[in-house]
């Protein structure tokens, strides 16, 4: 079922009895799982949506027949026991997104949000005025300005306000005397040219009478009577071809209204006119429009696949010969040529068609008013063959049959037009690649973000300043160029042209593996001195000489790059793809990188291309090539990033060496019953039988299957059992063929039942067997990173070893989160309800694990715009990051340099001595600090203070979520309020100090729109009474806001928010 359909069943014919939910529940869960699902996983599904159901979904139900036999919108394969999502492979991220989205509220009995297009002109009044009204509130500054008004010629010289909250000027005019009668609200992005003319950023410009289409902007009001502003997203005056609605990358922001027509009006819904965050969203959509018209955003609706025709040499329209650039002014399909696009450029010699060469469109700018240039991050022209037409030095591709027909059929295609459209398999078949599937470019994402995750501090990656990105990734890569491109010295080179060893030398101190690390250096030659060192003069004459060429000459890159291969293989070097890389990543770093070659090329077979084995141009190019589809692919996801080559192939390097890697499921015994003891001596094993597989390995490293049947039939015979047969000795040798393959830093997924992860390490070696580790002998060492149990979803394993494909790893390791969300939802209900929620459990059963992330999952939907750090979490970050002892001068400067706090008039140094003090002074050896000498401090390397771990693990919002661990002393003056003594050169002042607890209350209390949480550790090892006091009734839901109690030291009365949430 096509998605306009299954959205017309899901909002207009999706039946339900009352009470019933069974469509929703079973669609959603396709949905989720790729378009596919086991039967067991829609009855785990429709179980957990309906907990108190006394129906048995787990028997042979009529349920399942619902969308398989009385709708056509699922079917059910018998052979594989799949339920499959008709066409869900069509569907694009929106549309899934939007079908889980409506699938819930059909879950939960609610009724999907629809919209009206205001249309009565007292109700269109009332909107502008409430706009205007809540607009000026947030006026930070208003005076004179000329702008221009929509007429030609005219300006308006009037009083323009200015908010920063969004950092937006704004005009407003009613206009009832224009043919369409409106609104005119003009906007612009900053601060106004105060007192002279500013240029308007975008006007939305609501009717004043009555709903019409020919006004951009638009009142709407949806089904609960809130009322929005709205934009169709239609501009004037860009410099980006491509429409406003191809670029804009808030999908979700689009809805459709009703305005009394046949079809809906589609429209950006901008911001709830009474929101408390109309500032922001206002701001966003205005800095969206400006980016929009400086040609900065890149397209949503990104690649397209276009026809350049090759301009002729009287045509006033120049192409750049290089192939970098391309020149057309606004003709048929202009606003298809945007960033990310893929465009071949040809010619039609006696009606058939010849290509040039093509490429991926990095940008595009404007040349002069109403022509553009199209910019080609990398632009490859076609090789010479056999019915090659060569013009201006290159070889044109000639069309074969084949294509020909593809262009005719395709419907973009027109003869008449430089500019026109094809689709992907016809773009593909030209070029001579595969084509490339786009669930591998989402697979590899996911990949991506699963390694990144699993990095020293296992924080969820948002954007390209992720801190474990910029260290493991960037910042060596940086170091390298640097300090290779010092050692170069290519400033000396043109004194050097005479005397070209010289110039080999730089080289050789440039590409020194003190400067390249990882990034060159493998057999045969193990760093630059077997390369270099051992050449003759007459060689490093040569070679320096080829180099210089390389550096210097102004011809194309191919020829640059296959010459200095000539030049190695002149000299008996062999050509090494990494120091090829590497010397163009010193060339032009800003378009090169250097490669892993064996990486790349796994990378390459991943996403769809042929392995290219020589070392010559064409192997490189496959490199840039995919590259330039990757950066199209991210510009989608990240539209605000400012993607460099180096970010973009560090993005490749994870994924490469991810997909590098062998995946493997094993089962440390039925169930996992060995799991404690593997997971503690650090390995996974199987058992089987008790012989030492390594003897009986070729010298390929084979197993030999029937030395090993023998040795097994042998053996049991020798213990008087019965001898196995043929299939039984095959299946046995086949999970032994497995986990002999197993090689170091293969990734071990270690389960115990069937839907039970209990582990996630990386292999540290290769097979090994042991006779000290109980019975399980045969082993490989693994290195235990994440061994927090959980739910994923069931998973085919019927034996103990299996192999993994790339995809079924990211699978399991993205649907448990699906899984894990499910659970959470129910403490989250919970929390809700009772404002309170202990965990309770032995040691290492992951109670605080599992209290992080609760209280991440409740917070998650907090202001965007989160306050700054306390002192105590930032001083703990500092010190975790430094990973030393720091004087508290530098810990302020550092604090401050970043702009963790807010400090509000306080003296920083002051107050991080304090806090750092006062922790020591109550805590004794529970503190989290020690001091080290005089002004110097470290974090306590034996605390068990779970604010430690919390800081790991919370960055975002830190203030909403704070932390304690309870221990016998800990008392209700550190954690409510009490008197605590000071010293002050030799005097002793009593002053008192609010403990941790009542600060997250007076922070609740001054924020009441968002959550807070308070996560107490080892809550059973406090004396609860003794640390609440009296204040223990005042916790209970009912007893929230209305109830106080005095306070013991100040006196003050005291509530609890409602807003305030326990974890214990």
């Amino acid at each position: 079922m096509k998605y306009p359909e299954l959205k017309n069943f899901i909002l207009n014919e999706m039946r339900m009895h009352d009470g019933k939910n069974y469509q929703p529940v079973m669609i959603k869960t396709l949905n989720q799982s790729d378009g596919k699902a086991t039967k067991l996983e829609i009855q785990q599904a429709l179980h957990d949506a309906n907990p108190d159901s006394s129906v048995e979904y787990f028997s042979n139900s009529p349920v399942f027949e619902v969308l398989t036999k009385s709708h056509p919108v699922a079917d059910y394969d018998e052979i594989s026991g799949l339920f499959y999502l008709l066409d869900y492979e069509t569907y694009n991220d929106a549309e899934k997104s939007w079908i889980t989205n409506y699938c819930d509220e059909k879950i939960n009995g609610k009724s999907a949000k629809q919209f009206f297009v205001l249309d009565n002109k007292q109700e269109l009044e009332n909107a502008q005025k409430i706009l205007l009204e809540n607009l000026r509130k947030l006026t930070t500054r208003k005076d004179r300005t000329r702008i221009s008004f929509p007429g030609p010629g005219e300006n308006v010289d009037d009083i323009v306000e200015y908010t920063s909250k969004g950092d937006f000027w704004w005009y407003s005019q009613n206009l009832p005397d224009e043919r369409i009668p409106r609104f005119w609200n003009s906007f612009g992005v900053g601060e106004p040219n105060w007192g002279t003319s500013t240029g308007i950023t975008v006007e939305i410009n609501p009717p004043m009478n009555e709903s019409t289409r020919r006004t951009k902007g638009a009142f709407v009001k949806d089904n609960e009577g809130k009322i929005y502003i709205c934009h169709d997203g239609s501009l004037g005056g860009g410099n980006t071809p491509g429409g406003f609605s191809d670029v804009y990358p808030n999908d979700e922001k689009w809805i459709e209204a009703n305005d009394g027509r046949s079809d809906p009006r589609e429209l950006i819904l901008i911001s709830d006119i009474t929101s408390e965050q109309l500032g922001e969203n206002l701001g966003d959509y205005i800095q969206y429009v400006a980016k929009y018209k400086a040609g900065e955003l890149v397209s949503t609706k990104a690649p397209y696949y276009l026809l350049f025709r090759h301009k002729s040499e009287n045509n006033p329209y120049q192409d750049d010969p290089s192939g970098e650039v391309y020149h057309f002014p606004k003709i048929a399909n202009y606003t298809k040529v945007v960033p990310g696009a893929n465009a071949i450029w040809y010619d039609r010699v006696n009606g058939d068609h010849y290509f040039w060469g093509y490429g991926t469109i990095s940008q595009v700018n404007p040349r002069s008013d109403g022509d553009f240039d199209a910019h080609f991050g990398s632009f490859k022209f076609f090789e010479k063959e056999g019915n090659s037409l060569e013009r201006e030095g290159k070889f044109l591709k000639k069309a074969t049959s084949e294509v020909e027909e593809l262009i005719r059929n395709n419907s973009g295609f027109n003869v008449q037009h430089s500019i026109s459209e094809i689709d992907e398999e016809t773009y593909n078949k030209i070029i001579g690649s595969k084509t490339l599937q786009n669930n591998s470019f989402e697979t590899g994402h996911k990949l991506f973000l699963i390694e990144i995750e699993q990095k020293k501090h296992k924080i969820p990656f948002e954007d390209f300043n992720h801190i474990d990105f910029i260290k493991d990734e960037l910042e060596y890569k940086e170091n390298a160029l640097r300090n290779s491109l010092a050692d170069l010295s290519l400033d000396k080179w043109d004194q050097w042209s005479g005397e070209p060893e010289k110039i080999c030398e730089a080289v050789r101190n440039a590409v020194a593996k003190r400067n390249s690390e990882n990034l060159i250096w493998s057999p045969p030659y193990r760093t630059e001195i077997g390369f270099f060192d051992e050449l003759e003069e007459s060689s490093k004459k040569i070679l320096g000489k080829a180099l210089y060429d390389f550096f210097k000459k102004t011809n194309s890159i191919k020829n640059k790059f296959d010459s200095l291969v000539e030049s190695l293989e002149k000299i008996n070097r062999k050509p090494e793809i990494r120091l090829l890389g590497y010397l163009m990543f010193l060339l032009d770093s800003t378009k090169y990188f250097p490669v892993h070659p064996t990486n790349f090329d796994n990378l390459l077979e991943f996403y769809g291309y042929q392995k290219i084995k020589d070392n010559h141009w064409e192997r490189y190019y496959a490199y840039l090539e995919l590259a330039e589809k990757i950066k199209s692919f991210l510009n989608q996801k990240y539209p605000h990033e400012q993607l460099t080559s180096l970010k973009v192939q560090s993005y490749m390097w994870v994924i490469a060496g991810a997909v590098s890697r062998n995946y493997w499921m094993i089962r440390p015994d039925t169930d996992g019953k060995d799991w404690d003891n593997q997971r503690s001596k650090g390995i996974i094993g199987i058992h089987y039988h008790t012989l030492d597989l390594s003897k009986f390995a070729h010298a390929n490293n084979q197993l030999s299957k029937r030395k090993i049947q023998e040795e097994i039939q042998e053996s049991r015979k020798a213990a008087g059992e019965e001898p196995l047969t043929q299939p039984q000795l095959d299946s046995t040798f086949g999970q032994f063929e497995k986990f002999f393959a197993i090689r170091k830093k293969d990734k071990i997924i270690a389960i115990g039942n069937n839907s039970t992860l209990l582990g996630i390490g990386n292999a540290t070696d290769k097979y090994q067997f042991r006779t000290d580790v109980g019975e399980f002998c045969h082993t490989v060492p693994v290195e235990w990173y994440d061994t927090e149990s959980r739910e994923i979803p069931m998973q085919e394993m019927r034996r103990t070893v299996k192999k993994l494909s790339v995809k079924d790893y990211v699978d399991i390791m993205s649907k448990q989160s699906l899984v894990e969300d499910s659970k959470y939802q129910k403490f989250i209900d919970i929390l809700e309800k009772k404002k309170q929620l202990i965990f309770y459990g032995p040691p290492g059963t992951g109670k605080t694990y599992h209290s992080v992330i609760l209280a991440e999952q409740f917070t998650k939907n907090n202001s965007s715009q989160p306050q700054k750090m306390t002192f105590r979490s930032a001083i703990i970050k500092t010190l975790k990051e430094a990973d030393r002892p720091m004087h508290y001068m530098d810990i302020t400067k550092e604090i401050l340099d970043k702009g963790l706090v807010q400090t509000s008039g306080e003296t920083p140094h002051y107050t991080i001595v304090k806090e750092m003090s006062k922790d020591i002074q109550n805590k004794g050896e529970h503190s989290i600090f020690i001091k080290t000498d005089k002004g110097t401090y470290k974090l306590n390397p034996n605390s068990q203070e779970y604010e430690i771990k919390f800081t790991d693990s919370v960055q975002e919002d830190p203030q909403y979520i704070r932390s304690v661990t309870f221990h016998q002393s800990y008392s209700y003056e550190e954690f409510i309020e009490g008197i605590r003594p000071h010293t002050v050169g030799n005097q002793i002042s009593y002053e008192r100090e609010d403990g941790i607890f009542k600060e997250m209350v007076e922070d609740a209390k001054a924020d009441p729109t968002n959550k807070y949480v308070m996560l107490i550790d080892e809550i059973n090892r406090g004396n609860i009474s003794k640390i609440f006091g009296e204040l223990i009734t005042l916790i209970e839901k009912d007893k929230r806001d209305k109830h106080t109690l005095q306070l013991a030291y100040s006196k003050e009365d005291f509530a609890i928010p409602s807003n305030l949430y326990i974890i214990g």
